[in-house]
């Protein structure tokens, strides 16, 4: 059985509503950098934050839900949990594959730590870079010239 189109949607912009808060407001109050979804979508396209805003509210409440819905439901494996589930797991890799890059993330957020400390004016700490095994602390070190 097909879910309800008027749920999936509102499911959307919950989700959606969630995770633009964490992370234009929650994040930063916590140490991690503000990610302006409305920013990055309206620089990137050339059409503004308030567009930008209503492009992201359209993908995660309209859009989304409608190709879980009419195109996805039938064909992906399991419960309606499990569906939603890998349904999720597909927009967080297009999103980190696809998106990212275009907004000069990286690919899988691999540019974040650096846009992050260039914003901070910090140097690279051996745990940012990868470098240090479990349990190592932080320890700064310079970037080369």
């Amino acid at each position: 059985m097909q879910p309800r189109f008027g749920k999936v949607v509102l499911g959307g912009l919950v989700g959606t509503l969630a995770m633009t808060t964490l992370m234009d407001w929650v994040g930063p109050r916590m140490g991690l950098m503000k990610m302006d979804i409305a920013q990055g979508l309206g620089s990137t396209l050339g059409i503004g934050w308030a567009a930008g805003l209503l492009l992201h509210f359209a993908n995660g409440a309209l859009i989304f839900p409608a190709i879980y819905t009419f195109g996805l439901y039938r064909t992906l494996p399991g419960t309606p949990l499990a569906k939603g589930l890998i349904w999720g797991a597909i927009l967080w890799l297009l999103a980190q594959t696809i998106v990212m890059p275009m907004m000069d993330g990286g690919f899988f957020s691999a540019n974040i730590l650096r846009i992050e400390r260039e914003r901070r004016g910090r140097p690279q700490s051996e745990v940012e870079a990868g470098r240090a095994g479990a349990g190592a602390r932080p320890v700064m070190i310079r970037n080369p010239p």
